[in-house]
């Protein structure tokens, strides 16, 4: 290889490299919040909510959210599962909404709701726990809902 090659792979290397560690770091920018609960359907005896989750995007640079995974839990039991695989596109400096499937395991439920007779205490908070793809980077996203009184 003559030193011209090897000049333009050490720069192709370090500009590829100045862009990746770019993207990671604007990527921290996302933000991720609730939308609202758009439908509520089930798959047999397991109900499933499709939520509007809204990605705000408060860089320059344009992002796509390839999937989105992760776990429901209550009060530290796991209750379902979220899920999307449709891509969204945020753009610089703009938001948009990510439609995820929330499929809720009934066995689980029903032990809460038994508790929750029992102890008459209808509050608590929702947990998820998921991770983004976001142009092919992993980024964790972690919300919490309240509910009840």
């Amino acid at each position: 290889m003559n030193s011209t090659a090897k000049t333009l792979a050490v720069t192709g290397g370090a500009i590829l490299l100045f862009t990746l560690i770019s993207k990671a770091r604007t990527l921290g920018t996302l933000v991720f919040f609730p939308e609202r609960i758009r439908a509520l359907n089930f798959e047999g005896l397991a109900p499933v909510l499709t939520i509007g989750i809204m990605v705000q995007n408060t860089s320059n640079n344009g992002f796509t959210v390839k999937s989105f995974a992760g776990n429901v839990y209550f009060k530290n039991t796991l209750v379902g599962n979220v899920s999307s695989f449709n891509s969204v596109v945020i753009n610089g400096n703009s938001q948009g909404v990510m439609l995820v499937k929330v499929k809720l395991f009934a066995l689980s439920l029903v032990n809460e709701i038994i508790q929750i007779i029992q102890n008459g205490n209808f509050t608590g908070t929702l947990n998820l726990d998921a991770i983004a793809n976001v142009d092919g980077l992993q980024t964790p996203v972690e919300m919490n809902f309240k509910i009840g009184a």
